[in-house]
């Protein structure tokens, strides 16, 4: 999760006096989205200070478009027919009695004890190959041939993993979470542990996939993919590219749903309600009713602060529940203090089940 105040971004940029464009001799600059109106070259080490600086804002973010500079395409987002009534509650009830907040558990353990996520360091490689092993081992263990896991290789060295179950139609539903973590002054042996911001995340994606993979009678029509992104903290990168390469192979998403922090507790969850799909989220908020034991409330985030704005950006309709309304959000996030011990299972759990509401529903 990247958190970036605004109003102090324009207070720092005027007091650096960059320039709107970057010359040969200024490899490592970074062209940095704001809104969908303004951008601004600036060199990495000065991204990595606006991080520092703004990181207890917990408001809005910013989109890392080097390598995306292009505009998407306009086109015409199509009409989806989201569910306003849920018609596989006796599924849901056998497949939520198998979701296990101990093996949530243990993921977040697991990829919180990496010295650090970082996109660029070998313990943030590390962290991506455990990923696509667990994917791996779930798959094995179920002995299905319909399920798969895979790296989406970036032009960084931490790679993103996507698995999928296949359905019977052209058309795909994504689980997301990032799989990388950062902190203050980020070095490649910094410690990042990230139980919350993302372990969290993915240790539900991964729980989702656990349970849906494991039951033989689980046969989506629609593709349900489960992506874990690199480079969240930086930009969005990871995400920016497979949004991309979606959006040029036009595959057809019916519905994103981004999983960045699902653990901590602090007043009720909240859905957000910018730059998302409104016909999505609301649908989304009848599930977790239905499905949950959270009381979900709503909440605004900013521009980019998370995965989902990739897929909004080219044009997909997606959806971004959260642990709690953004000006409550964990101030231990992008600290060495970022640890499990701060984190409520149950509510992680409950995440998971939303997450199972969701590929059955959906997937239909």
């Amino acid at each position: 999760m990247k958190v970036l105040v605004f109003f102090i971004f324009f207070a720092l940029v005027s007091s650096l006096q960059l320039p709107l464009e970057k010359t040969e001799s200024e490899p490592d600059w970074r062209l940095i989205e704001f809104n969908e109106t303004y951008r601004q070259w600036m060199p990495f080490d000065k991204v990595l200070e606006l991080i520092e600086e703004c990181g207890k804002g917990h408001k809005g973010g910013f989109m890392d478009v080097t390598e995306h500079p292009e505009e998407p395409p306009k086109i015409a987002l199509p009409s989806f027919d989201y569910p306003t009534t849920f018609r596989f509650e006796d599924d849901f009830v056998r497949l939520n009695a198998s979701v296990d907040k101990e093996q949530i558990k243990k993921t977040i353990e697991t990829l919180s004890a990496f010295q650090n996520r970082y996109y660029t360091s070998s313990t943030g490689v590390a962290a991506a190959n455990w990923i696509l092993e667990k994917f791996q081992e779930h798959i094995t263990s179920s002995g299905r041939t319909d399920a798969s896991v895979e790296f989406f290789k970036h032009s960084w060295s931490q790679s993103s993993v996507i698995a999928k179950i296949r359905g019977t139609t052209n058309e795909v539903i994504i689980l997301g979470a990032h799989e990388d973590s950062i902190v203050s002054s980020m070095r490649a042996d910094s410690r990042a542990p990230g139980a919350d911001d993302d372990a969290s995340g993915t240790a539900t994606v991964l729980e989702v996939f656990r349970v849906l993979v494991g039951d033989p009678t689980f046969k989506p029509l629609k593709t349900v993919e489960f992506h874990t992104y690199a480079a969240e903290e930086v930009g969005l990168l990871g995400s920016q590219d497979i949004a991309a390469n979606y959006r040029s192979r036009n595959v057809i998403v019916p519905a994103m749903v981004q999983f960045d922090m699902t653990a901590f507790t602090n007043g009720r969850p909240a859905f957000v309600t910018d730059q998302v799909s409104s016909v999505l989220t609301k649908s989304l908020m009848g599930l977790a009713t239905k499905y949950t034991t959270l009381s979900f409330t709503e909440t605004t985030c900013g521009y980019g602060c998370s995965d989902h704005a990739s897929w909004t950006k080219y044009n997909y309709p997606s959806a971004f529940p959260f642990e709690t309304i953004f000006r409550n959000s964990n101030s231990r996030i992008h600290t060495s203090n970022d640890l499990i011990s701060f984190l409520n299972m149950d509510q992680a759990r409950e995440f998971a089940a939303l997450g199972v509401g969701f590929a059955l529903e959906y997937s239909k």
